[in-house]
């Protein structure tokens, strides 16, 4: 497995599923509006939230919808229930999450903006953006938070830690976003918060991290079958040469008192005799 560094450059990393065809008919300024569609009546309804999240109705235009969500495009054109309510409900995802993503569906940009001192708490929102993505099948979006909380990273030189529980409760082993964060935390963050925040890294996450880091030092050492461990750095003092170790301390403070000893007695002869 090799670093993140490696697999792509962050600014080229970008999702490869194009805008909408004839979507956006005129610019306004430096972003496009949205000033008319195929069809603007054509609309459906995804209902956010529950009673302890707040509920809200949020409006969508189907065709959007359905063409970067495949289940957005089943559920509207199948014979689900959808199909005849034109509603989507999404309880248990927040409204606020839920508008993330209609203006990502908009404008393919994501609306998350982040200070040094809110870092965690955007990066919780682009994992739950990332989960929701992945609920609905839309990898463009997917792609685009990956190329965000890499952005974020190194924007403001810190790895959040508060969601890699979340990360795992809710991804499958090699899931994309599990990889980004365990690469982030072995080559990007500082090692003391191993330490700090040991509640923040799962069991699991750690011992993925210890074979990613075993085979990042192999390959590094790969060229040197022949390099040498110090084999100092592992030895246990023995007996003998603890009681060895003091002799020689006290015979070394022994000849040192003897020096000194000569030295003042030398200095005492020279001075009373230029007295």
């Amino acid at each position: 497995m090799e670093s993140l560094g490696s697999l792509f450059w962050v600014d080229e990393f970008q999702p490869r599923k194009k805008p909408l065809k004839n979507w956006w008919v005129e610019f306004q300024g430096p972003r496009a509006e949205l000033t008319c569609c195929r069809d603007p009546k054509d609309v459906v309804t995804i209902q956010a939230g529950n009673d302890e999240t707040g509920k809200e109705v949020l409006i969508v235009h189907k065709a959007i919808a359905c063409y970067y969500s495949a289940v957005f495009k089943a559920a509207f054109n199948s014979v689900f229930v959808e199909v005849a309510t034109q509603v989507y409900t999404l309880e248990d995802v927040s409204p606020g999450l839920v508008r993330l993503l209609i203006h990502w569906l908009y404008h393919q940009e994501i609306s998350i903006e982040c200070k040094k001192a809110t870092k965690s708490l955007a990066d919780m929102q682009l994992v739950n953006l990332w989960l929701l993505a992945d609920r609905l099948l839309i990898p463009s979006l997917q792609n685009n938070v990956i190329w965000k909380i890499e952005r974020l990273r190194r924007e403001h030189r810190a790895v959040s830690t508060s969601c890699l529980n979340h990360v795992h409760e809710h991804t499958l082993p090699h899931s994309p976003l599990r990889v980004l964060f365990l690469h982030q935390c072995a080559f990007n963050m500082v090692h003391s918060r191993f330490s700090e925040k040991p509640d923040h890294f799962p069991k699991e996450m750690l011992l993925e991290l210890a074979k990613l880091l075993s085979v990042t030092v192999s390959r590094s050492l790969a060229g040197r079958k022949d390099a040498r461990r110090d084999l100092t750095h592992f030895k246990v003092e023995e007996e003998d040469e603890r009681r060895l170790g003091s002799s020689s301390h006290l015979k070394n403070v022994n000849n040192n008192q003897a020096a000194n000893g000569t030295e003042n007695e030398d200095s005492d002869d020279d001075g009373n005799m230029q007295g």
